[in-house]
C-alpha cells in the first residue's frame, strides 16, 4: 500500500513538472513581451485598410500595446523618464495592424512619432 501511495505521488509530481515546461520560443516571446511592456523595446505600429491598401495610422516609440475585448488597440507610449501618453485605436473588420521591433531605430531616447491619414 505504501509503495502505491509513493508511486502515485511520484507520478503526480512528474506530470505537474512536465506541464510547466515550455519551448525556447515561448520563453523568448514571453521575455520580449515583458521587455516591451516595460518600455525597453522601441516598436513601430502600422494600421492599414485591407480593402484600399491604405496606411491609416503609424506610431513609433517605446510602446506597450494591448488589445481589448472588442479588438481595439490600447497603446501606451513612454515620452520621458516618468511621462506616458495613452492612445486608443478602434479596429474595424477591414483594418489590420502590424507591430515591428525597431530597437535600432533613429528616434531620440524619449522620442515618439505618430503619422495618420485623414
Amino acid at each position: 500500500m505504501r509503495h502505491k501511495i509513493l508511486a502515485g505521488i511520484v507520478v503526480s509530481t512528474m506530470l505537474f513538472g512536465l506541464s510547466g515546461c515550455s519551448t525556447e520560443s515561448e520563453k523568448v516571446n514571453y521575455n520580449l513581451q515583458k521587455e516591451a511592456d516595460n518600455f525597453n523595446i522601441r516598436r513601430k505600429l502600422t494600421v492599414f485598410n485591407l480593402r484600399t491598401d491604405t496606411v491609416l495610422f503609424q506610431m513609433e516609440g517605446l510602446c506597450s500595446i494591448d488589445t481589448d475585448s472588442d479588438g481595439g488597440l490600447n497603446v501606451t507610449v513612454q515620452t520621458g523618464a516618468s511621462e506616458f501618453r495613452q492612445h486608443y485605436i478602434r479596429m474595424a473588420p477591414e483594418n489590420c495592424y502590424v507591430v515591428k521591433d525597431i530597437t535600432s531605430g533613429t528616434l531620440p531616447e524619449w522620442g515618439f512619432k505618430v503619422t495618420h491619414t485623414d
